[in-house]
């Protein structure tokens, strides 16, 4: 979940929420502010027409200084913006590398971009045009991800038999164990301002520079599982609520306006504090990681990937017109403007000067799926 404070911002997708297809029906911005009362956390579970489009969307997002924000879309888009604001698609991956591979997650390591698929393949761009293919799994994957920093770049193999991360410190070409032998393969990866964290169903923490050697910080007791954010002399854990300690020792839960046991999937601290998302189209709002607000989005599936310039933040998701996705952006992080319309449109730009209509590739289900593109 990387950032570099804000850039190198890693997509955690594996959790699970979505938001209907109505959520953006209009073709302005919808401003959305903090702290609405109204939001009920079961409105997902009332809405199960909402699922229908639970594979398609925006997967993965990242802040690349010299580049701006890089979108990557389930089908095979990937977008680029300058401000995240304006989008169009740079190029269609699913023509001809991906054929019936849907995206599932985006990772930058500082240098280069990285994908993984829904078919357990992983593709590496150093321009975010032209992708080479750089490892394809020998597992069944149903919930590929990519985690990376300027050291290495980590890839979540998990399937029905179970879970093993693999390591790579040269851009993909070779790949390792990542996890050394004292750590259980029950915990949750995350990233965050160059550090690999896992944390486990029990609670032990343990950290990561390069994806290959490990450190124990500090065990915090059950029911722990979570992503980690670092911020100075605070450490908070997202996960199943959130747990915060000021003095890297001792862990407190906070009171957060949602009470689901949907799972919240990661966030990211900036100097508007924590935003924190995850699924139902929670977000979520901390200044200081002690008090903290639920903030109105009118989206009720996943939000899967967060990015930051410094000046602005975006949160991207699936659902949305023909499942082309959700695209959040706020210049306060109270503030939120729903832009997913943008997304929408540049998707259908580029298909009409490709010439493309109908059917178009759901990767997630292996098979074709008419979306009646125009």
């Amino acid at each position: 979940m990387s950032k570099n404070h804000n850039f190198l911002r890693i997509v955690y997708f594996g959790c699970l929420i979505l938001m209907p297809s109505l959520a953006v029906a209009e073709s302005t911005d919808v401003i959305i502010s903090a702290g609405d009362p109204t939001v009920k956390d079961g409105d997902c579970d009332l809405n199960p027409a909402i699922y229908s489009i639970l594979g398609k969307g925006v997967v993965g997002s990242v802040f690349i200084p010299s580049r701006g924000f890089i979108a990557a879309h389930s089908d095979g888009y990937i977008l680029t913006s300058s401000n995240g604001e304006s989008w169009k698609v740079i190029t269609d991956v699913l023509v001809p590398n991906l054929s019936m591979e849907s995206l599932y997650s985006l990772a930058w390591d500082g240098e280069s971009l990285f994908l993984s698929t829904f078919g357990g393949k992983i593709y590496r761009s150093d321009n975010s045009a032209q992708w080479m293919h750089v490892y394809t799994s020998s597992k069944d994957i149903y919930a590929p991800k990519l985690y990376a920093n300027n050291n290495a770049v980590i890839f979540e193999e998990r399937d029905s038999s179970g879970v093993k991360y693999l390591y790579s410190k040269d851009k993909g070409i070779t790949w390792g164990d990542s996890l050394d032998h004292r750590m259980p393969v029950n915990g949750r990866l995350s990233e965050d301002n160059g550090k690999f964290y896992y944390v486990t169903k029990d609670g032990d923490i343990w950290v990561s520079n390069d994806g290959a050697g490990w450190a124990h910080i500090e065990s915090i007791g059950s029911d722990a599982l979570g992503s980690v954010i670092e911020g100075k002399d605070i450490r908070v854990l997202v996960g199943n609520g959130i747990k915060v300690s000021m003095d890297m020792s001792s862990w407190e839960s906070k009171e957060i306006p949602y009470k689901s046991q949907r799972f919240l999937n990661d966030g990211l601290l900036n100097k508007f504090g924590f935003i924190v998302y995850g699924g139902c189209g929670v977000l979520l709002q901390s200044t200081n990681g002690v008090a903290w607000e639920r903030i109105k989005t009118n989206v009720y599936t996943e939000f899967m990937a967060i990015a930051s310039d410094g000046e602005r933040i975006i949160v991207v998701g699936k659902g949305g017109s023909d499942g082309h996705g959700i695209v959040m952006l706020s210049y306060d992080g109270k503030i939120w403007n729903d832009i997913s319309m943008k997304i929408d449109k540049a998707i259908k730009d580029f298909r009409k000067s490709m010439g493309l209509k109908g059917s178009v590739t759901n990767e997630q289900t292996k098979h074709r799926d008419t979306l009646n593109y125009p």
